[in-house]
């Protein structure tokens, strides 16, 4: 992010990694940790760390925190649980000196993202069926919190065959989901559940999608 951008009211630079860990006294206990700090302006990051210093900046707020925090608070039982977050200052050997960084970890619950070349393999119409079963039953009960990842797609989508539970995540991108929002054959199109032929009025015959 260049100073023009700043100036113009765009917050200040920041960027994001995440991690698969394990819990310090047991191992077998996964969670995923995400990190936002800020990060330099464009073309001062070589500079010396009491210059970089002078552009650190109060926490920019990162909706998947507060929407995670929303769900934990009121127990959703279809998404990751928030496990811990904080929010502190880099120290002096960050790429900003006292500039903000914020931990979120969550829950790495059972089962694997579905992906596009696994869920529409020729053989997999039984885990088609199966999943889409789930995802309208999970679907309905996250509707009841209000939130949904931003960009849902198969990605989002957790689930164990072996179980049969399924989870929502991806809330780093995250969008309300009005309650009163009906569930429909487009809600598969939406996810990647189902896909329609590529022709004017698609959406008026769900039967001649490919399920």
């Amino acid at each position: 992010m260049s100073k023009w951008e700043l100036d113009g009211g765009a917050g200040s630079p920041f960027a994001v990694f995440r991690y698969l860990c394990h819990s310090a006294t047991e191992s077998d206990t996964k969670a995923f940790m995400r990190i936002y700090f800020q990060i330099p302006i464009a073309g001062t990051e070589q500079q010396r760390p009491e210059v970089r210093q002078r552009q650190a900046a109060p926490p920019r707020k990162h909706r998947e925190l507060d929407v995670l925090k929303d769900l934990k608070l009121r127990q959703c039982p279809v998404v990751p649980t928030l496990l811990a977050y904080k929010e502190g200052k880099q120290g002096n050997d960050g790429v900003v000196p006292d500039g903000y960084i914020t931990y979120v970890v969550w829950d790495k619950v059972p089962g694997k993202s579905l992906n596009q070349d696994q869920f529409w393999d020729i053989k997999s119409g039984p885990l088609r069926e199966a999943v889409r079963a789930k995802f309208r039953d999970v679907w309905e009960e996250l509707r009841r919190y209000g939130w949904e990842p931003g960009m849902p797609g198969l990605e989002n989508i957790i689930y164990d065959e072996v179980t049969e539970t399924m989870h929502i995540a991806g809330f780093r991108l995250s969008a309300p989901l009005d309650p009163e929002h009906k569930f429909t054959d487009m809600t598969f199109v939406d996810w990647g559940l189902a896909i329609p032929p590529n022709n004017a009025d698609w959406e008026k015959d769900s039967t001649k999608w490919a399920w």
